[in-house]
């Protein structure tokens, strides 16, 4: 697969793939119409530059994961080059007007779980979807799914030819609305695609008219890109004689040009840039050169260009263009359109605000300085939230590399290459940006014209950044569908993790040693395979995996998992919860429990409850792990659907979860009442979102937040931080805090540094890889440290202000703990014991937690 187009998207040749098509090269399938009813559409596309006989061509529908076709429909008749042939359904609701689109109707009876394969002979030629995968009722990847929706492939080079292989919606497609047909028929939105119904072929371009003289009259650029978006000289030929500010031909097929300081018109609402899209390469000019060219002014997609080239020759050499200065935030969006095409540089060091598409096309974010989610910041729909919303909109910019390959062999950025030693984390440094304003994929962004300069000044944090001086460690980490199979190496590809075995391998390693780089006595979990608690489970695959680790070098671990009581699984979603604990450190104390009823009967997780015992000060504590619904909107409607407010879809359903955790869980629901409690895990939701506020109401306190303010974040998306995984304490907990901190090992780190070697070379797969922790996940884990045995006044900020905290216990106690940790005879009580000493020890126990809910109250009220 190839990268999209990204830049004349709306003439059929605009990226080059098919200018010398292959013979094995072949149709794909185009668009894909999902919609109410009986509207259901596919769409086929032929790029090759030759007719092409439908006869041996056939569509098979794969329904509800089943690994043969159930429907197949073949195809006949000739499909010319660059055009589209639409089939619709026969019963379709809109009948005229997919009717009048279509060249065949037939049973097109497919729903967002089924799987569409295109095949020539017993060859595939293409497909959309899993064949044998149930995804549930759609395929779904970001804000793309597969259910009521219209899909539109991107420009590609060929089909996805594997049958098994995972879907890539956001990479090969984009989305609209249900019953959106506007497109159908014209693949890429493309003037020059004729359908197949019409027989037509590309228009010829009418060869532009004027002087071929240098020096001549010849249009302006500001009169071509005018001052809207879109040019007032749209599809007119013309000619202009400008200057090479950029040559882009090997990565973008064409290159810039601005006008000379003299014929500008001095109106800053108007660009004096303009891209040349010289796909014949017509020219082979250089940078600096005066040139005067012939062609179509087009607008692809909101870029407007130069096309249809019929003349292109040099003038003089010699000439300058002094970059614009432009400075981020810009005082609106629309001031790049009055860039676009030019050649701007920033004299402000910019931040790198995400690089989750680094390896995939070799863009990032930059940034004025770290974004922080709006809902992160402030409550969602306040003027506050908006008005940082909006701000962090103009705050940003692409970074492109100034090629239009996907998963390139060579990852440009940081200087010298990406590889995992050489990484490019979130928050590191661009100086001395230097660049043309391009526009693709409705994104403004900076074709570099010299190298950038990267300062990595976000150094990996090998461990996490916490005080040391704490008794007992608490964790929150959410593990990527931690999948493994059937347990004995087969099983793969598995439904939402690993492709293959060798995959699993590696994502093990680094999720194992993340683990252990927390020193966590206990550690929420989330995203792991439901499969049960058996021997050959994920859950115990995982554990495994650490407590041999641990032997292996003479660790203070061994770690057992929880169980609610009969559950052979938790829900009945492909991932679920899970809790481990280390034995030598924390008991299990009564009963641990889970919740099937609303609101965690369908769209929330059920989460996992359990009461521990810290064993070297006898002190209690209840965790609760959770993993609430996600913002994505497949099948939102009413109040769950997008409100508009930055909290995304099914927000009741998230604060739905919380309201009735907090009401419920002073009820001491494991059979062990303790005012200790610990809310964590991946709530979907940011720190001033409804969700967190419901707890927040209830008396929890937001232990990161306290600590750090709104800079703390486990998760970027957009080039916006925030958390979404988080630790709630109650207040008696809070007071136990003596440091927290999200572990940035994941979120900072560009994607392709994971486990997967999927779109990766051999050589990438072990250059971009390291059983180390960085990466092993997208989310960052949370960690809080306590203090047991005696209760202290949160030190607020202490972590992040470098406050000293190592007198908060004596030597005494730090020996006494010291050696206790180190005890290997620690006693893991199975949970009718654990009933039997809790009774042997309730009134001594009784007296204790009054004493200690009277020093409580006291402390308060002189304290507070």
């Amino acid at each position: 697969m190839y990268r999209l187009c990204t830049l004349s998207k709306a003439i059929a040749l605009s990226c080059g793939f098919f200018a010398s098509t292959s013979a094995s090269s072949q149709i794909f399938l185009s668009e894909y119409v999902e919609g109410s009813g009986q509207n259901k559409a596919l769409e086929l596309f032929n790029p090759t530059p030759d007719s092409i006989d439908l006869a041996n061509y056939q569509i098979k529908i794969y329904y509800n994961g089943n690994t043969s076709p159930k429907t197949i429909i073949p195809l006949s008749g000739q499909l010319p080059s660059k055009s589209t042939y639409v089939l619709v359904h026969k019963h379709q609701d809109t009948s005229e007007t997919l009717k009048s689109l279509a060249q065949k109707e037939t049973h097109l009876g497919f729903n967002g779980d089924d799987a569409i394969v295109l095949v020539k002979g017993n060859s595939v030629v293409d497909s959309l979807g899993v064949v044998g995968e149930d995804p549930g009722k759609s395929w779904t990847e970001g804000r793309i799914n597969t259910k009521d929706q219209t899909l539109r492939r991107r420009s590609i080079e060929s089909g996805n030819t594997d049958l098994h292989d995972a879907i890539s919606l956001e990479a090969e497609w984009t989305s609209s609305a249900k019953n959106d047909f506007s497109d159908l028929g014209k693949h890429l939105g493309s003037e020059n695609v004729s359908t197949g119904n019409q027989g037509g072929q590309p228009t010829t371009p009418t060869i532009p008219v004027g002087s071929q003289v240098c020096g001549e009259e010849a249009t302006l650029i500001s009169a071509i890109q005018g001052e809207e978006s879109n040019s007032p000289l749209n599809n007119q030929h013309v000619t202009i004689e400008a200057i090479v500010t950029a040559d882009f031909k090997a990565g973008l097929k064409g290159y810039f040009v601005q006008e000379e300081q003299t014929d500008q018109d001095e109106n800053a609402q108007t660009s004096e840039g303009l891209f040349v899209y010289d796909e014949n390469n017509l020219a082979d000019f250089s940078v600096g050169e005066l040139v005067r060219i012939q062609g179509t002014v087009k607008e692809a997609f909101g870029k407007t260009q130069l096309t249809n080239i019929s003349y292109a020759s040099a003038c003089d050499t010699g000439y300058s263009v002094t970059p614009a200065t432009v400075t981020l935030p810009v005082s609106d969006i629309s001031d790049w359109e009055a860039h676009e095409g030019m050649l701007v540089q920033f004299n402000q060091n910019l931040n790198v605000a995400q690089n989750y598409f680094l390896g995939v096309y070799g863009e990032l974010i930059l940034s004025s300085e770290r974004l922080y989610k709006s809902t992160h910041v402030y409550r969602p729909g306040t003027e506050q939230e908006k008005a940082l919303a909006l701000k962090n909109s103009r705050s940003k910019i692409f970074l492109d590399d100034g090629s239009s390959k996907k998963n390139p062999e060579f990852v440009r950025y940081p200087t010298g290459g990406l590889t995992y030693q050489n990484t490019l984390r979130a928050g590191d440094k661009v100086t001395s940006l230097i660049g043309v304003v391009d526009y693709s994929f409705n994104q403004y962004r900076i074709q570099p014209t010299e190298e950038p300069n990267f300062v990595h000044s976000n150094i990996r944090p090998e461990k996490p950044e916490l005080s040391g001086e704490g008794d007992m460690r608490v964790a929150s980490f959410n593990v990527l569908n931690y999948f493994n199979g059937d347990g004995n190496g087969s099983g793969f590809p598995t439904a939402r993790g690993a492709k293959k075995y060798s995959d699993f391998v590696r994502q093990r390693n680094k999720t194992i040693n993340a683990i252990i780089g927390m020193e966590a006595d206990i550690v929420g979990l989330m995203e792991i395979e439901n499969d049960g608690f058996g021997t050959e489970s994920a859950i115990q695959d995982l554990l495994n995996g650490l407590n041999n680790k641990a032997v292996a070098e003479s660790l203070n671990i061994e770690y057992a998992y929880v169980k609610p009581n009969n559950a052979e699984r938790i829900g009945s979603d492909a991932i679920a919860v899970g809790m481990i604990y280390n034995t030598r450190t924390v008991k299990e104390l009564g009963q641990a429990v889970t919740i099937s009823e609303a609101p965690f009967d369908g769209k929330n997780r059920q989460p996992l409850i359990q009461t521990f015992e810290y064993i070297a000060s006898k002190e209690k504590m209840t965790i609760v792990v959770n993993h609430f619904k996600s913002k994505r909107c497949s099948s939102a409607s009413g109040a769950n659907a997008d409100q508009g407010d930055g909290q995304g879809c099914w927000n009741p359903v998230r604060k739905a979860a919380a309201q009735y955790l907090a009401g419920n869980l002073g009820t001491g629901m494991t059979g062990v009442p303790t005012e200790n409690v610990i809310v964590l895990g991946d709530l979907n939701a940011y720190a001033k979102e409804d969700p967190v506020v419901a707890f927040e109401d209830a008396g929890y306190i937001n232990l990161p937040f306290q600590a750090h303010g709104y800079k703390n974040y486990s998760y970027i998306f957009d080039g916006e931080s925030g958390s979404l995984d988080h630790l709630l304490g109650s207040a008696s907990v809070a007071e136990k805090v003596i440091s927290v901190v999200d572990w940035h090992i994941n979120a900072d780190e560009p994607a392709i540094l994971d486990y997967s070697t999927r779109f990766k070379t051999q050589v990438q797969a072990e250059t971009m890889y390291s059983v180390g922790p960085f990466r092993a996940s997208d989310h960052d884990p949370v960690v809080v440290e306590l203090k047991l045995s005696q209760s202290v006044k949160n030190p607020k900020g202490s972590q992040s202000e470098g406050n000293d905290t190592k007198d908060t216990q004596s030597d005494n106690d730090k020996s006494f703990h010291d050696d206790t940790s180190k005890n290997e005879n620690s006693d893991h009580v199975s949970p009718n014991d654990k009933k039997n000493t809790q009774e042997g020890k309730k009134e001594t126990q009784d007296l204790e937690g009054s004493f200690f809910y009277v020093f409580v109250i006291l402390y308060h009220l002189i304290f507070s």
